[in-house]
This record gives C-alpha cells, structure tokens and sequence, in this order.
C-alpha cells in the first residue's frame, strides 16, 4: 500500500499550480502490482497530506482523465479516505 498511497499522495500535491492537468495517457498495456498491504505509516502519510492542503492554495481546477475538479475537493477527499481506512 505504500507506493500506491505514495503516488496517489504525490500525485495529488499539486499546490503551485491554479490548474493542472495531470499526466495520464490512454494505456492497452497490463500492468502488474504487488502490495503488502502495511498500513502502518498511512495514517501518518493522510495526516501530513491535509496539512499540506490545509496550508496552501486550492484555487482553481485539476484536470484527471479528461475531467476537472475543483481543486478544493482534494482536501474534503483525503478526509474522507481518511475516515473509510
């Protein structure tokens, strides 16, 4: 779990920017994935992230998949998943 919460954390810091589209690409490949599910450092991990998004600027848009979202959503959504794990 922690590289998918790693990438998914980084993945969503994206404080400098007022809009940001992210990256993605349209993929036929077939990935692998191992995960030794640890969710000892998650926790920590969530707590540091609403911080971050606490103290700085959620103005603005991020684009995911084609789609954009109010970049406020992203604190009230690591709260939430903070709540569901």
């Amino acid at each position: 779990m922690r590289l998918t919460v790693g990438f998914l954390l980084s993945f969503l810091s994206v404080q400098a920017m007022a809009q940001y589209t992210t990256p993605t690409k349209l993929s036929t490949a077939q990935l692998t994935f191992a995960d030794d599910l640890d969710f000892a450092w998650l926790d920590l991990a969530l707590d540091r992230q609403i911080t971050s998004f606490q103290a700085g600027d959620l103005t603005g848009t991020i684009k995911l998949g084609g789609k954009s979202y109010p970049r406020k959503k992203l604190l009230s959504s690591v709260i939430l998943f903070k709540k569901i794990v």
